[in-house]
């Protein structure tokens, strides 16, 4: 079926993950108040696809300063890449995946 282009998935299996990230987490939810305005800043920028050097370069800050943020930011709320700050950024309202690239 999966080499038809059918998905290897039925619709419940679908609905539960669904209704998983849509669950809130008290712990996520804390989550977003250790993080100050910069690091938010940061996070909404890194989520909007900028890399490094783009957020360096829009907050006037080095390429260094920048990775550091970057690493702080993935140490803080305890992902491992770029893909997990997204996921918090979206499911904290920082950014809207419909409107943002």
């Amino acid at each position: 079926k999966v080499s038809q282009g059918e998905n290897w998935y039925n619709d419940t299996f679908s609905q539960t993950v669904r209704e998983a990230l849509a669950k809130p987490n008290s712990h996520a939810d804390s989550m977003i108040e250790l993080l100050t305005p910069r690091e938010r800043e940061i996070t909404v920028l890194i989520a909007r696809s900028h890399s490094s050097k783009e957020v360096a370069s829009q907050l006037s800050i080095s390429l260094k300063t920048s990775e550091n943020h970057r690493a702080n930011l993935m140490r803080k709320l305890g992902v491992h890449d770029v893909a997990g700050l997204v996921r918090f950024a979206v499911r904290h309202g920082l950014v809207d995946p419909s409107i943002d690239p």
